[in-house]
């Protein structure tokens, strides 16, 4: 392999791997704020229960 072969495929190595990280960090961002819109509903269910009560 020649010097810019190789440097060709670091490129497209580390561009691939920077794409793979981006949409792995979007998927946590999405899980995340998931998790926090399912905390939200509960804790909102959780006080109109409290309020029946009261």
């Amino acid at each position: 392999m020649s010097f810019g072969a190789s440097a060709a495929m670091m490129g497209m190595a580390s561009t691939m791997i920077s794409t793979m990280i981006e949409a792995t960090m979007l998927q946590v961002m999405m899980s995340m704020v998931q998790s926090v819109c399912n905390i939200a509903k509960t804790g909102a269910q959780d006080t109109e229960e409290d309020a029946k009560k009261g």
